[in-house]
């Protein structure tokens, strides 16, 4: 006969209330020259720091002591700041209804999981967040940063968002390693009149606010380094150039409903290679970048290749992912100047670039490039390879839009494509590539190159001061071509066999070479 088991009365334990209390961590909060310290330990912390009156701010651990006690601490005479410093443990910063003042507002979390939240928080110097490794949560909503926001959260699957926020001076985003999202909604970032910030002398853990930035002066800064990462703009504008850039991997940028640049000034941007607007590279791997619903004024820049475009580099790149570039009602603008051009003037130069440009760069891979209701008032250029030997089965649509409206007089072109003067260039490099461009205009050439593969160029009503194809060396390639308008209509089509070309309700003028150069079926 089985004997059953006793049951155990010790099953549940529960443990005191004292032995609970002894597990608790310990922050610290004192003044140092009108500043306030918070310094935490190794242990898991949660703090709440709110403000008491305009210089005095309470300090309340959510089950972590403060100076000791259980009791919420309050510091008076706070004057010049605030520096938090939580050290080691997954910990939890949350500051909500206040205003920082003096030189600014300076919180390193730490080795750890942590979370920052900021709320309707008002800091009158420069903000630096340094989340420390681990995966980190960062949290900022109804925000006013009135010397720059500087936020670095190092490696670690990292979250950042921001919402409802207004940043004077420069905005620098780095999440260096790691699966990272960053996204700013209804964000302004202004380029205005900095605070004069009182002379303190910096505890070890302000020092933070020293080095906040990675060197611009106005604008935005988003690096997120090696990792599949996601950044994610929404109603935001920003006065100076935007810089995005998301490392190796399949990352994907979405911006929807924002505007980039300012009116009332071209300046030169920080790397010295355009004028205010907005760039985005994405390095290696399969990236999709989609804007929407966006003004640029100055210059837009799109680098999904593993790093600098052989088309400006001259040299071969690695193979490359299958990127994806979408852009629907986007418009590219020349910024105002005293030099603002009318119709058919050059607008001013600045580096390698004019503004209201549009340079778009894929690399190598399949690579998809769709433009849809896109103006832009000088060119834009579309490349999808790196002019290498790893090109994949590119797809280039192109609709509803109109390009280089100002008739700005660029000259565009590679190692392997002849200059010209252009207001569209389209180069698709190697593979099976497809072009579809319909109800488009252009001031000056459109010019198209699909070089080697077996290509497929596909065009509709479109109007061009000149009009350029070259298919290439590729067997039994097809370009159709109706209802378009230019003065001058130059078709190639290559030395392959089995080129078709079909044209018709075309209202073309002068034509050099003969329309059906390197093709054999003619319709």
């Amino acid at each position: 006969m089985r004997k059953r088991k006793k049951r155990s009365r010790n099953a549940i334990r529960f443990e005191s209330l004292e032995a609970r209390l002894a597990l608790a961590g310990n922050v610290t909060a004192a003044l140092s020259g009108g500043i306030l310290i918070i310094t935490g330990d190794n242990s898991s912390n949660s703090i709440l720091v709110q403000r008491v009156d305009a210089d005095s701010f309470l300090v309340t651990g959510l089950g972590t002591r403060v100076n000791g006690s259980f009791s919420p601490k309050q510091i008076n005479g706070v004057v010049n700041g605030i520096g938090i410093d939580m050290r080691g443990g997954s910990d939890t910063v949350t500051m909500k209804n206040l205003t920082v003042p003096g030189a600014g507002l300076g919180i390193i979390l730490g080795g750890g999981n942590d979370a920052l939240v900021l709320s309707n928080v008002r800091v009158n110097g420069v903000t630096a967040i340094d989340g420390g490794a681990g995966s980190d949560a960062i949290t900022i909503d109804q925000g006013t940063f009135r010397a720059g926001l500087g936020i670095e959260s190092r490696s670690g699957d990292d979250a950042i968002a921001i919402t409802r926020s207004t940043i004077t001076g420069p905005l620098d985003i780095q999440t260096d390693d790691g699966i990272d999202a960053v996204s700013l909604v209804n964000v302004s970032v202004v380029d205005g009149p900095l605070p004069i910030l009182p002379v303190v002398e910096i505890p070890e853990n302000f020092a933070i606010l020293e080095d906040a930035f990675v060197g611009n002066e106005t604008g935005a800064v988003i690096l997120t380094g090696t990792g599949v990462d996601a950044v994610t703009l929404t109603g935001v504008q920003i006065d100076a150039l935007t810089r995005i850039d998301t490392g190796s991997a399949a990352d994907t940028v979405a911006i929807a409903n924002s505007r980039f640049g300012s009116e009332l000034e071209v300046v030169p941007s920080v790397q010295g290679t355009g004028v205010d607007g907005l760039e985005i590279t994405t390095g290696n791997g399969s990236d999709a970048v989609a804007i929407t619903n966006t003004t640029v004024i100055g210059h837009l820049l799109i680098d999904t290749t593993p790093g600098q475009p052989a088309v400006l580099a001259s040299v071969t790149l690695p193979a490359d992912g299958n990127d994806s570039v979408a852009l629907t009602k986007v418009t590219v603008l020349t910024a105002l100047t005293d030099d603002t051009p009318t119709d058919g003037q050059e607008p001013e130069e600045i580096g390698e670039y004019e503004a209201g440009d549009l340079s778009i760069y894929t690399g190598n891979g399949s690579d998809a490039v769709s433009l849809t209701s896109v103006i832009t008032d000088s060119f834009a250029a579309i490349y999808t390879t790196d002019e290498g030997t790893n090109d994949g089965n590119d797809a280039v649509t192109i609709s509803n839009s109109t390009f280089n409206r100002l008739a700005v007089e660029e000259m565009l072109g590679t190692a392997q494509v002849p200059l010209l003067v252009s207001g569209l260039y389209v180069v698709t490099g190697n593979g099976i590539d497809t072009v579809t461009v319909a109800n488009v205009n252009v001031r000056l050439g459109a010019d198209f190159f699909t070089e080697d593969g077996t290509d497929k160029v596909t065009i509709s009503r479109l109007a061009a001061d000149q009009i350029f194809v070259d298919l290439g060396n590729g067997n039994n390639d097809a370009l159709t071509i109706t209802n378009s308008v230019s003065p001058e209509a130059i078709f190639f089509g290559g030395d392959g066999t089995g080129d078709t070309l079909v044209r018709a309700a075309n209202t073309f003028g002068f034509q050099e070479p003969p329309p059906d150069n390197g093709f054999e079926i003619i319709v």
